[in-house]
C-alpha cells in the first residue's frame, strides 16, 4: 500500500481498518491462532485514538498487540547483518554448527 502525504492517526486507523482487519480475519479463517500484530512507536501508533481503536477491535477480531517498549533499538539492522552473514556462510566452507548458531540468533531477533 502506498500513500501520498503524512500518515496521521486518522489515516493509520483507516489503513488498519481497510487492510489489517481483512488480513487477520482471513488468516484466522484459515486456522491461525495466537495472531499478534506488531507496530513501532510512531506517533500514529501510540495516539490515544489508535490505542482505543485497538482495545475495541482486538477481542472482536481475535488478535493481540505486541507490546513495544519506548526507545527500543530497531532490530532491522541486526536482522540484515545476520542475513548477510548467512548468505556468506552458506556459500563458503564454514561449519554447520556455526551456521546453526546464526540461524538460532536470527530466530531470536526476528
Amino acid at each position: 500500500m502506498f500513500l501520498d502525504g503524512t500518515i496521521n492517526t486518522n489515516v493509520y486507523i483507516m489503513m488498519l481498518q481497510n487492510n489489517l482487519l481483512p488480513f487477520i480475519d482471513g488468516v484466522i479463517a484459515d486456522g491461525a491462532t495466537d495472531v499478534v500484530f506488531q507496530q513501532g512507536n510512531a506517533t500514529p501508533h501510540v495516539a490515544k485514538r489508535t490505542r482505543a481503536w485497538f482495545e475495541n477491535t482486538m477481542q472482536k477480531h481475535r488478535f493481540t498487540l505486541m507490546k513495544w517498549p519506548p526507545n527500543s533499538p530497531d532490530i532491522v539492522g541486526v536482522f540484515i547483518c545476520i542475513s548477510i552473514l548467512l548468505v556468506i556462510l552458506t556459500t563458503s566452507a564454514f561449519s554447520t554448527m556455526l551456521i546453526s548458531a546464526l540461524l538460532f540468533l536470527l530466530n531470536l531477533v526476528y
